[in-house]
């Protein structure tokens, strides 16, 4: 299944199993918990004067987290979107 993620006005695609697809939004939501939680130290974090202050939001975070914290398995991956056959099945915005 191929997913349409919105940053704003950049569109990135990530492929992944139906199953997984079915539940995109809440595993947004749950992402979005994780990807914040000041408590957990991620790659994603930005540091201004060794403080975080925010973090790099980006599809390959999504697929990251997807892959090595919620299903600790490949089930999902970035993908160009360029075949006509390559049709959007959903959209998440963040």
């Amino acid at each position: 299944m191929i997913i349409e993620v919105r940053l704003n006005i950049d569109k990135e695609y990530i492929s992944c199993p139906a199953k997984v697809g079915r539940n995109i939004n809440k595993l947004r939501e749950e992402f979005l918990n994780w990807l914040y939680d000041r408590t957990i130290d991620h790659q994603f974090w930005m540091y201004r004067n060794g403080q975080k202050f925010g973090v790099c939001l980006r599809a390959s975070a999504f697929v990251y987290w997807l892959n090595r914290r919620r299903y600790r398995r490949n089930v999902a991956k970035m993908v160009e979107k360029k075949m006509p056959q390559d049709r959007v099945k959903k959209t998440i915005f963040f």
